[in-house]
């Protein structure tokens, strides 16, 4: 019962939207996820793609979104990709 168990939590396991840059256009940088709220990942993968310009990530919003081959509700997280705040001194 413990293996059947298991394996069913193994095949669900992959059931849950990726982490990932779905738009990206030097300005702004939208992470699809599954949580209702971006999480460490989202907020770390927006950070690297802002730097390729040299730009800093800060979080907007988010919204739900349809992608029916996941089972679970996924959701788009727009960063906006700000200038570096430079200080003289």
């Amino acid at each position: 019962m413990k293996l059947k168990a298991g394996l069913i939590m193994l095949a669900l396991s992959g059931c849950v939207a990726p982490v990932v840059v779905t738009d990206f256009n030097g300005d702004s940088v939208t992470v699809q996820g599954p949580g209702t709220t971006p999480d460490g990942e989202a907020a770390r993968i927006a950070s690297q793609t802002c730097a390729t310009r040299n730009r800093v990530a800060h979080y907007a919003s988010s919204r739900q979104i349809h992608a029916p081959q996941y089972p679970s509700v996924t959701y788009a997280h727009l960063y906006l990709c700000n200038p570096v705040a430079r200080f003289l001194g």
